[in-house]
């Protein structure tokens, strides 16, 4: 393979897995070389899992990237059109050494990618696997080798279902709407609907091409929100393209598309049973930290990933974990990014509480967490910027905390702060504030705009 295939092969390697532009970023061809370079980091004569989403280019990366690896003497377990969580589950209840999901998530249509996991179903990333697969494709002559088999496995679905409806204790009935932004989710939820008996109302439901944005925001789920009111509802639920980050509407039509004030209902209900850590990554309000430890747990910050997520939750034995993005580990699902199962969870919390869900958020500490701003700026430029932002306010005397970008404490009052981090995924810097006062928020918000800009003009 010559330079310039194999730096346009890692350009399209993220911090959290593959993606890029069907066909011009990511292929056929680069998706069979992919597929060998995962199948070198895997010992000889075991079985991988590959699934994808629904795609129009899903189906063809799918069997690109299976050829690659069965080329190298691996065998494929082709799991079909499942969401992330389903692939994850089966890999680490059939023993399989690895799995591999073909989703660009929430990305827009035309875009494509791979996302690896372990044996146990989780996700790797930089630093916990993904690095040796980039490594490997130096190595990739692209001969083909012993030439193993496909298999398609047909009982994923339903062992799933089964494992999800056990894990679930639903106590009394409640009406459901959920939103599957005609993605694989589709597949997937409405047996468990089943299994339980709910009252719902599916919308977004045929696959395909979406209808809405994948990304879940207030807009994205404004239909949603429409329906809930519409049929009274006691919750709204939307899913992205694959199924591993989940929205949420509470029956009086507030919207909740990331973790902010869903986390401390998912952390109480831990603690209510038994006391312990719950990992919290970055991005996440202050107010949440301060809510786990009055609730008697203990909260773990961590850098923004749900793979770093995830292998918390299980080396450390948590009781749970949460990205500030809607992404949800269990440890009853082996602690894997699950969607779906958070979803479920939700209703179970909701069907054995006297309070409907706008008021379980209401108990909640007042939080002046800012909206998310993002700044363009090249993948080439964006961590060395950050990194100058850092310096920057160091030498303006502002503390300093550098566990995922930069969080920068107010000098008034350092339980205020500003976070700055490059995109793992995307070519833009967010910025998001927490402060006690929404006026503080913005205040910090535009310091930090500015901070950023100031330092992508002086590039």
């Amino acid at each position: 393979m010559n330079d310039d295939k194999l730096n346009g092969i890692l350009k399209t390697f993220r911090a959290y897995d593959v993606r890029g532009l069907f066909p011009d970023q990511l292929n056929e061809e680069i998706s069979y070389i992919i597929g060998q370079a995962f199948a070198a980091t895997i010992s000889s004569d075991s079985k991988v899992a590959v699934a994808r989403d629904v795609r129009s280019s899903s189906k063809a990366i799918n069997k690109a990237l299976s050829e690659g690896i069965t080329s190298r003497g691996i065998d494929v377990i082709d799991l079909g059109e499942i969401p992330s969580p389903v692939l994850y589950f089966n890999t680490w209840k059939l023993g399989l050494a690895a799995g591999a999901m073909i989703t660009a998530s929430h990305l827009p249509q035309n875009w494509n990618g791979i996302k690896f996991c372990d044996g146990r179903g989780i996700v790797v990333s930089e630093g916990t696997g993904l690095e040796s697969i980039k490594k490997s494709l130096s190595s990739i002559d692209q001969s083909i080798g012993k030439n193993m088999g496909v298999h398609f496995y047909k009982n994923e679905i339903k062992k799933y279902v089964k494992f999800v409806s056990d894990k679930i204790n639903i106590k009394r009935k409640i009406s459901v709407v959920f939103d599957y932004g005609n993605s694989v989710t589709a597949n997937v939820v409405p047996p468990i609907i089943s299994e339980f008996g709910l009252e719902s109302v599916g919308i977004n439901i045929e696959q395909g091409k979406f209808r809405r944005s994948s990304e879940l925001t207030v807009e994205s789920m404004r239909d949603l929100k429409k329906k809930v009111l519409d049929t009274n509802s006691d919750l709204g639920i939307a899913y992205d393209a694959d199924g591993d980050r989940v929205g949420f509407v509470d029956n009086v039509g507030n919207v909740y598309p990331t973790g902010e004030k869903i986390i401390p209902i998912f952390a109480n209900n831990a603690l209510s049973a038994s006391k312990g850590e719950i990992i919290i990554d970055v991005t996440c309000p202050s107010f949440i930290s301060e809510f786990i430890r009055k609730q008697g747990g203990i909260p773990v910050v961590i850098r923004v990933g749900h793979s770093y997520c995830a292998n918390e939750v299980i080396n450390r034995n948590a009781l749970f974990g949460a990205q500030y993005s809607g992404h949800y580990s269990f440890p009853e699902m082996g602690g894997a990014d699950d969607a779906i199962f958070a979803s479920f969870k939700m209703i179970q919390i909701l069907s054995r509480s006297e309070k409907n869900l706008s008021q379980l958020v209401d108990a909640l500490p007042v939080s002046y967490a800012s909206r998310m701003v993002e700044i363009e700026c090249p993948d080439s430029e964006k961590f060395s910027a950050v990194a100058t932002v850092s310096s920057n306010a160091k030498s303006m005397g502002y503390l300093v905390e550098e566990i995922d970008g930069v969080k920068i404490h107010s000098k008034c009052d350092d339980s205020q702060w500003i976070l700055i981090r490059a995109s793992n995924t995307s070519p833009i810097i967010r910025i998001n504030a927490d402060a006690k006062s929404r006026e503080s928020s913005e205040d910090l918000i535009s310091f930090g705009v500015s901070l950023v800009k100031e330092v992508i003009r002086n590039h």
